[in-house]
């Protein structure tokens, strides 16, 4: 009778048993692809998205030149995030296919699926049965269409690839194939470090994985790790400096002590888990949990997933280690993203489908084992012929296909994206901020005031809402003058100028459109003085800021012709 260690069964010859011996590894291959790229179409065709345009198509990757483009992104921190990897990407795209957006989402989907493959065949050396549906089934599930989709996120999928090329390129070197696989995979992991940080947690697993395998962990099996270590150990204070004095996670109140993060840690472990399980009502951004460790019902969480461990630990000789190995995987892939670290977008949700993108991979592999595990305890069906089960495998895929199918038509534009979001997660005053910038764009002003308004009721202490806020109520005004209704329109440029200077209250140096603007209000108001003032302080912020110093030389020449002669 089959148990759930028979996934721990011994590898055959692993990629030529895979490829060529049964012929299945060949035909994974070709469905992954074909069905990868069928469920993947609504994705490529969807447009930018939110910070698409930064990162994609503008700034450092639109230098003069392409020599200039690289020097930028590899030995300058005028980047997002030090990730220069894929920035090369984007700039070679960039020459390739310009603004259209559906060349950056093919080579995501193409990287995603060769992910998928290496999915299969990391998980096939290592010993795992049905390996070709736990990269199916990583291929489809609709929780990586986040990943997928939003070509922000090429370095999730970029840096899977390169991760997991070295996961296996290392496996190949630990069973003495050569130092030539020591050399790749130690290569592949430094360009997938060079493509997101998170990747630093190889060297773990790789350990973790020689154990599971039941090898020796001597300081001979462990010394060629160190490099690993030592690398991810600096491109971690790396992203963290950046994150902290370039992204902007100092300045923001994160009111978690240690205590706190153990609680929040415990949560996002249950709530990925629950996605992998039933991936419904997915959404660009979450609630944004209350934390309190002096909450006993909370620590639920965190003891749930300590539990667990431990459980497997202790059952370890009845199952295998590999339970134990796949739960462990998935918490050690996911830790940089638990709450110890602070990272930007916890500002908005402490997470988001996209932080799992590489841990997932562990908690699909369990529960590939107890599908199948429960189909052969189901005597009715045990009697049944492999088809039927390969046919029961093809169902469930067949939903997680659908689903991604679906899932990436919300991708289409930035207005369908907020929109959903705002559907799902009424609360999130970032999808209502961005949507009023949208609507601003297409001159829906009426609409953009509304959701600049529920952001403020959201977030009353957010600079950038004021300062949208004043924007709206600004173009309401000058929207009012042509129609020549100008005491109205004075009212909504008061509205304005209050915004604009609360904006101002709460973080001084937020901008240099903030004072810009400001001071064409106070113009319009017909305090020539004050506008002069602000002109001043956005070139102070940035002395090249053609718009403000015309600004400024137009005011002047008002304060010089109303002087008495």
């Amino acid at each position: 009778m089959d148990k759930i260690s028979d996934i721990n069964n011994k590898s055959h010859s692993p990629i030529q048993a895979c490829l060529t011996e049964r012929k299945d590894g060949l035909l994974f291959v070709s469905l992954i692809f074909l069905f990868t790229f069928l469920a993947y179409i609504p994705a490529m065709r969807g447009g930018f998205i939110w910070d698409d345009d930064a990162h994609a198509i503008s700034g450092i990757v639109t230098s003069t030149g392409t020599l200039d483009a690289l020097r930028r992104i590899w030995l300058t921190t005028e980047s997002q995030q030090y990730y220069p990897m894929v920035y090369t990407t984007f700039a070679i795209e960039r020459l390739l296919w310009g603004f259209d957006p559906m060349g950056y989402h093919i080579v995501n989907v193409f990287l995603h699926t060769a992910n998928s493959i290496f999915v299969y065949l990391v998980f096939s050396y290592l010993g795992f049965r049905r390996a070709w549906l736990i990269g199916f089934i990583f291929a489809l599930h609709p929780v990586h269409v986040e990943s997928v989709a939003w070509i922000s996120e090429r370095k999730n999928v970029l840096s899977g690839l390169f991760y997991l090329l070295s996961f296996m390129c290392y496996l190949k070197f630990e069973d003495r194939y050569g130092i030539k696989w020591y050399a790749a995979s130690l290569l592949s992991f430094v360009l997938a470090i060079l493509s997101k940080t998170v990747v630093s947690t190889l060297p773990l697993v790789i350990v973790l994985a020689c154990w599971m395998r039941g090898k020796r962990l001597g300081l001979k099996e462990v010394l060629p790790l160190v490099p690993y270590f030592v690398l991810g150990l600096i491109m971690g204070i790396v992203t963290i400096w950046w994150e902290t004095n370039l992204v902007g996670t100092k300045s923001e109140s994160w009111d978690l002590d240690f205590f706190d993060r153990v609680v929040l840690a415990g949560r996002v472990i249950w709530f990925y888990i629950g996605k992998l399980l039933l991936p419904l009502n997915l959404s660009f951004i979450y609630p944004r949990w209350q934390i309190d460790a002096s909450s006993p019902l909370q620590w639920i969480y965190t003891l749930g997933a300590a539990g667990v461990c431990v459980l497997l630990w202790l059952v370890q000789n009845r199952i295998g280690r590999k339970p134990f190995f796949c739960f462990a995987y998935f918490v050690i892939t996911l830790f940089p993203a638990l709450g110890f670290f602070n990272v930007y977008p916890f500002k908005f949700s402490f997470v988001a489908d996209h932080f799992q993108y590489l841990a997932s991979i562990g908690i699909i592999a369990i529960l590939t084992a107890f599908f199948f595990q429960i189909i052969k305890r189901l005597d009715a069906i045990r009697k049944k012929s492999a088809v039927f089960k390969i046919l029961l495998a093809g169902v469930f895929l067949s939903f997680l296909w659908i689903l991604t199918f679906k899932q990436g038509f919300i991708y289409k534009d930035k207005i369908t994206l907020w929109e959903d979001t705002l559907k799902k997660n009424p609360g999130a005053w970032l999808a209502h901020i961005n949507l009023c910038y949208e609507l601003l764009l297409k001159g829906k002003i009426d609409e953009a005031i509304y959701h600049s308004k529920k952001a403020l009721e959201l977030n009353n202490s957010e600079a950038r809402l004021h300062y949208y806020m004043g924007f709206t109520y600004f173009k309401k005004s000058n929207i009012l003058t042509s129609q020549g209704m100008n005491d109205e329109a004075l009212l909504y440029n008061e509205k304005a100028i209050s915004h604009y200077k609360e904006a101002i209250h709460l973080k001084p140096a937020v901008y240099e459109p903030i004072y810009n603007d400001l001071g064409v209000s106070l113009l319009k108001k017909g305090d020539i003085e004050g506008a002069v003032t602000q002109f001043r302080m956005a070139l102070i912020l940035k002395p090249d800021f053609k718009e403000a110093k015309n600004n400024l030389n137009f005011a002047i020449n008002i304060l010089i012709q109303s002087s008495p002669k």
